[in-house]
């Protein structure tokens, strides 16, 4: 009878001390591995979005180059693709 009473006791602590204690090793582990995973998802986001902007000024530089070669060669002709590109940026050019 004692023994059976005692085992209940330990067992209740122990399932006490597992629910109240969570921080062991393994969730510092797994915290600081998720937190690695958003930073390196995050620096991957930023360079995604700075080549999207690097690749727009592109465009947009090229759009004014076009114009300006437009207005300073006579027989330079401009292409379809080239023309609408360029309208994306509010830069049109003389048919």
């Amino acid at each position: 009878m004692r023994t059976l009473k005692k085992l209940k006791i330990e067992i209740r602590c122990s399932v006490q001390l597992m629910i109240f204690r969570p921080e062991t090793k393994n969730s510092h582990k797994i915290l600081k591995n998720f937190l690695i995973l958003w930073l390196f998802a995050g620096v991957i986001a930023f360079i995604f979005m700075l080549m999207t902007i690097g690749i727009e000024k592109t465009h947009k530089n090229e759009c004014i180059k076009w114009s300006d070669w437009e207005k300073s060669i006579e027989a330079h002709y401009i292409l379809d693709w080239q023309r609408s590109q360029c309208e994306q940026f509010g830069i049109y050019f003389e048919d």
